[in-house]
């Protein structure tokens, strides 16, 4: 591709959110699916112009301690899964992550997150979306946010 000229992947999703009080605080899930066509193609085996198509899907689930308006303090423990194909036509090239954590902070102005996460790719998982890591490894990540 030179400079101007684009490539168009058609692709597709849904997301779906809650955030329902419940007790002393509130449960809140978020569940993401999206598929489509994909610029990834296995070594040179593409089949003419056809493009594979991936799917992928995540979902994170947290219970809220506090933070029932902005600002308030808050602490919520939660729990993220994620899998992502990124071609429907070759077997064994899956990859999964999932994650404990807690955040805590201020709600919806800031917060302090702490998260335990492991990943794992099969064996046909494609080396260039790994972003130069072990196709199985395990992380911890702090982060903070903030908004102004």
């Amino acid at each position: 591709t030179a400079v101007g000229q684009f490539r168009h992947y058609a692709t597709f999703g849904l997301d779906a959110t809650s955030d329902r009080r419940l007790g002393p605080g509130a449960l809140r899930f978020w569940l993401d699916g999206m598929g489509g066509q994909s610029f990834y193609k296995a070594g040179n085996d593409a089949v003419g112009d056809r493009k594979p198509w991936f799917a992928s899907a995540r979902a994170l689930v947290g219970y809220r301690f506090g933070g029932a308006e902005p600002g308030e303090l808050y602490l919520e423990p939660f729990g993220f899964f994620a899998v992502m194909d990124p071609d429907a036509d070759i077997t064994s090239d899956a990859g999964t992550e999932a994650a404990l954590g807690i955040a805590c902070g201020f709600w919806d102005r800031g917060r302090l997150t702490l998260q335990a996460e492991t990943t794992h790719a099969q064996r046909n998982f494609p080396s260039g979306l790994l972003e130069n890591q072990e196709p199985d490894h395990q992380s911890i990540l702090l982060q903070a946010g903030a908004r102004f």
